[in-house]
């Protein structure tokens, strides 16, 4: 007889609390796993969502036992439109199906023929696969996020059966370990951008817009000439749109050209610009992120300062100064960051100028 669906009792774990959920099919335990929820209502709705995911797969159709190389024709054509960044599906594709159901059954799974009715623990020995046999244990977190993104295709697809999915969603997420800021002065960043501003203007002006208003990267690579309010001869604020369609209805915050190299470094991008975009390649084409990774590690190679700067790094810089002159509202919306919490987490770093400026405070010195 087929246990009934339930919930169990709730655990807290760093805050947050998690339900475990179980369920039986034809005798066999096909849901059981834990999900994080506000209540038991919640984890209960989450639950009955992953039944009906269940039972709307086929679980014996003849597309379950299909070769891998129509499984990996299928998802080429299923990612094709997907990803802004053809880099991305790519790697989808091709790096991580190739290491998950080619490298990987070649040593551990000979027989494995198709993405379908996966051996019980197989998510999990690949695991052990990637960190210690190929020694990449710092991906780990990136590779159970994309593995979790190819199952889940898959499976709509109809290629596998909710089981194989559910398998990996057992495995948790490693979470995120925060880089430190690295230790690089003001007048490091500015004989940086100065080098940057003889080399390739064009990069210098995405760069200095990162470096000055804290914004990430690809939100400064879509910002249009018409989201410049005040044209040319006075560009008064920058009002930019949502990258995703996910977030439509949370407009980032406007930008206020109020100082003037802030004002002049729009000017100087507008001049003579004829493309739809603010920050164009010298090309005229669009300017992407990997552009501007690209280029920064170049300059990494060129050894122009030193040390490593990428994008972010601009934007830790931002917020992290912004948090010593006393954190507000503004700070925020001009660097487009609304958690406070995740603002102090991942992206504020404690400094040696910042914690002497905080004692002479406490001195009541006059800083």
């Amino acid at each position: 007889m087929d246990k009934k669906p339930g919930v169990g009792k709730p655990r807290e774990r760093k805050g947050v609390r998690y339900y475990p959920i179980y369920y039986r099919f034809n005798g066999k335990k096909v849901i059981n796993t834990s999900v994080k929820a506000e209540s038991e209502v919640d984890a209960y709705r989450q639950l009955k969502i992953r039944i009906a995911d269940f039972h709307s797969t086929p679980q014996a159709t003849g597309n379950i036992v299909a070769s891998l190389e129509t499984v990996r024709e299928a998802l080429r054509r299923d990612v094709a439109g997907d990803f802004s960044n053809k880099k991305d599906s790519n790697y989808l594709v091709e790096n991580t199906f190739t290491r998950l159901f080619i490298d990987f059954p070649k040593k551990h799974y000979p027989n494995l023929s198709s993405c379908g009715n996966l051996p019980v623990g197989f998510f999990r020995r690949y695991k052990s696969y990637f960190c210690e046999e190929l020694n990449r244990t710092a991906g780990l977190r990136g590779e159970i996020i994309r593995i979790k993104s190819l199952m889940s295709r898959i499976k709509h697809l109809g290629y596998c059966t909710a089981q194989d999915v559910e398998q990996i969603r057992e495995i948790p997420t490693p979470e995120g370990v925060a880089r430190p800021l690295p230790k690089v002065s003001d007048a490091q960043i500015i004989k940086l951008l100065d080098y940057i501003k003889k080399d390739r203007v064009d990069y210098y002006r995405p760069i200095k817009f990162m470096a000055m208003v804290g914004r990430r990267v690809k939100e400064t690579c879509s910002i249009t000439m018409r989201d410049v309010e005040g044209g040319l001869d006075n560009p008064l604020v920058i009002r930019t749109k949502p990258l995703t369609a996910k977030n439509k209805k949370a407009l980032p915050p406007p930008i206020y050209l109020d100082d003037p190299e802030l004002k002049l470094l729009i000017k100087s991008a507008m001049a003579n610009n004829r493309t739809d975009w603010l920050f164009p390649t010298r090309h005229g084409k669009k300017m992407t992120a990997n552009y501007i990774w690209k280029y920064l590690d170049d300059l990494m190679e060129r050894n122009v300062i030193g040390i490593r700067v990428t994008s972010h790094t601009f934007r830790k810089l931002f917020l992290t100064e912004a948090n010593r002159g006393g954190l507000n509202k503004d700070s925020m919306a001009m660097a487009n960051i609304k958690n406070v919490a995740v603002m102090m987490k991942h992206y504020v770093e404690s400094t040696p100028e910042g914690q002497a400026n905080l004692l002479a405070k406490m001195r009541g010195d006059n800083v």
